[in-house]
C-alpha cells in the first residue's frame, strides 16, 4: 500500500516525508483565529482608561513620580507596534499626572536570554523612541548585582524574590507584555522572571517546572506567590498591559491593570481556543512525527539551536 506523503515543516522551508497508511494528522493550531484590531493605538488608550482591578496610571503618579516602563524581549514573536505605541500611551497618561518623560525609564526585560543590540532595539520600539530615552533605555542585566535587589523568600514556599531595582526603586512600573503563547507568558512572569536573575528563573525553568497549559498551570502558581510577595514588600502595585496576538504582527486583544485580572481576561479569551492538548488526538499513538521549523523564540534574529527548537514547537504536525 501507498504511504502519506506529508510536508513536515523543516528550517525555512519544508521536508516532504512518507509516512505509513493510516497517519493522521493533528493539529494543535487554535480553534478560531483572532481579528486583528482595527485601531491598536484606540484599543491601548481604551483599556487604559478602564484598567481592571486597579486606578488609572494617572491616578497611580503625582508630579516628581519616578516611573518604569518594562516591555517584552525580542523572544515573545511579538513584532507589531505594539511596544510603541503602548509606550507613548502610558507617557500620555503619566504627562496628565505631571510625570514628564525625563523622570521615566525603558526597560527590555530579556532575564537570561541575550541582550538587545541598539539596531535591534530601534525594531522593537522604533528610532524616534530611542532616540528620545537615549541612556534612560536599557537591557535587564540579570549578572550584574549592582542592579539587582532581593527581597527575601515567599512565606509559604520559600521561592527566592529577586529583582531588577528598576522596579524597587521607583514609584510605579508599567509592564507591556506583548503576547500571549497559549498559558506560557505573561501574568508574574514577566517581571519575575523577565527583570529578574537566574536564582529566581531556576525554581520554574526546568523539565518539571515549565507549562504551557491554561488550566492548573504550575509554573504560573509559582509565579503568582512571588509576584504577590514581591507586591507586599514593595507595598504598591505592579501596573500591567496584556496582549494577545492575531498574527506575529497584528494584535487582537489589549487588557490593562493589575496583574492577575489582566491575566485572567486573557486566558479567558486563550481557553476558548484552544482545547486541550490531550484532546487533539481522538486517540493515543505510538510513534508522532513533527517537524523544526526555524522559528523558535530562542533564536529571534541569532543561528537556530535545533534542541531548543524542538522542544518549545512541541507536536505541531503529525502523528502515526
Amino acid at each position: 500500500m501507498d504511504g502519506v506523503n506529508i510536508d513536515l515543516p523543516y528550517a525555512d522551508g519544508t521536508l516532504r516525508a512518507t509516512l505509513p497508511p493510516g497517519t493522521r494528522r493533528v493539529s494543535v493550531e487554535p480553534a478560531g483565529a483572532l481579528t486583528p484590531l482595527d485601531d491598536l493605538d484606540g484599543a491601548i488608550r481604551d483599556a487604559l482608561a478602564a484598567p481592571l482591578g486597579l486606578p488609572r496610571i494617572r491616578d497611580l503618579v503625582k508630579p516628581g513620580s519616578r516611573v518604569t516602563i518594562a516591555f517584552d524581549d525580542h523572544t515573545t514573536g511579538s513584532f507589531g507596534p505594539i511596544r510603541p505605541m503602548a509606550i507613548r500611551a502610558v507617557l500620555d497618561e503619566l504627562k496628565t499626572a505631571g510625570v514628564s518623560g525625563s523622570q521615566v525609564r525603558l526597560v527590555c526585560a530579556n532575564a537570561l536570554h541575550r541582550m538587545c543590540r541598539p539596531a535591534e532595539l530601534e525594531r522593537l520600539l522604533d528610532p524616534a523612541l530611542v532616540s528620545e530615552f537615549g541612556p534612560r533605555l536599557s537591557c535587564h542585566d540579570a549578572e550584574d548585582p549592582e542592579q539587582i535587589a532581593d527581597l527575601g523568600t515567599t512565606a509559604e514556599h520559600g521561592y527566592p524574590v529577586e529583582v531588577s531595582r528598576l522596579v524597587t526603586d521607583v514609584d510605579l512600573t508599567v509592564y507591556v507584555n506583548t503576547n500571549y503563547i497559549r498559558g506560557f507568558t505573561g501574568g508574574w512572569k514577566s517581571v519575575c522572571i523577565g527583570l529578574s536573575t537566574w536564582r529566581s528563573i531556576r525554581v520554574t525553568h526546568d523539565p518539571d517546572g515549565m507549562s504551557m497549559s491554561l488550566q492548573r498551570n504550575r509554573m504560573h502558581a509559582v509565579l503568582d506567590e512571588m509576584g504577590h510577595h514581591l507586591e507586599a514588600r514593595l507595598g504598591r502595585r505592579i501596573f500591567k498591559i496584556d496582549t494577545l496576538l492575531a498574527d506575529p504582527y497584528h494584535a487582537a486583544r489589549v487588557f490593562a491593570g493589575d496583574v492577575d485580572e489582566t491575566r485572567r481576561a486573557a486566558l479567558e479569551v486563550q481557553s476558548q481556543r484552544f482545547p486541550s492538548r490531550r484532546a487533539a488526538a481522538p486517540e493515543p499513538v505510538d510513534i508522532l512525527v513533527y517537524g523544526v521549523p526555524d522559528s523558535s523564540p530562542y533564536a529571534i534574529w541569532a543561528s537556530l539551536n535545533p534542541i531548543l527548537t524542538l522542544i518549545s514547537m512541541g507536536s505541531d504536525t503529525s502523528a502515526a
